[in-house]
């Protein structure tokens, strides 16, 4: 039999909440470090001409916006796909990994906005990572939101609410 990750609602959203959490913070610091050093006029970027500039940062944001774009219609599919499977355990598991990937995208897409205002100073790489931070924190994991997204019975729901375990 395998270990099981958690014994109940509360610990499946605890250990949600942190990946949350993590993946927020591992680029919340450096991209505020590099806003304070912009907005003091210490950051040092990259010495290109303006249009050289708008060349490199352009692209990048539509592409970072085609990404979360995406990201959003494949969390929406991928939520039936999870809606769907049976038993809660399963269901809950399904919901993790959905939730484990949305928040690596993120990490991802505020690692390049960090990278890209060190490089290049502009701002635009400071609205696509609020942008970005909106978007995710829709899917803040909350333990309504995870019943409400799942579509819980109300024997689940009990389940997950009063700390039962899960089978």
């Amino acid at each position: 039999m395998a270990k099981k990750k958690y014994k109940n609602g509360e610990e499946y959203y605890n250990k949600i909440y942190t990946l949350f959490n993590l993946s927020v913070a591992i680029t919340l610091l450096p991209f505020g470090y590099l806003v304070l050093e912009k907005h003091s006029g210490d950051l040092v970027s990259m010495p290109i001409d303006e249009w050289k500039h708008w060349v490199i940062s352009l692209p990048v944001v539509i592409a970072l916006g085609w990404i979360m774009w995406r990201s959003q219609q494949n969390f929406k599919e991928d939520k039936k796909a999870a809606k769907s499977v049976e038993g809660l355990r399963n269901k809950l598991d399904a919901f993790q990994q959905l939730l484990s990937r949305r928040f690596a995208i993120y990490t991802g897409i505020g690692a390049v906005c960090t990278m890209m205002l060190y490089l290049t100073g502009s701002g635009l790489f400071i609205m696509a990572y609020v942008a970005s931070m909106i978007l995710l924190s829709l899917s803040r994991p909350t333990l309504n939101l995870i019943i409400d997204e799942l579509g819980l019975s109300e024997e689940e729901e009990k389940i997950i609410m009063e700390k039962r375990e899960i089978e």
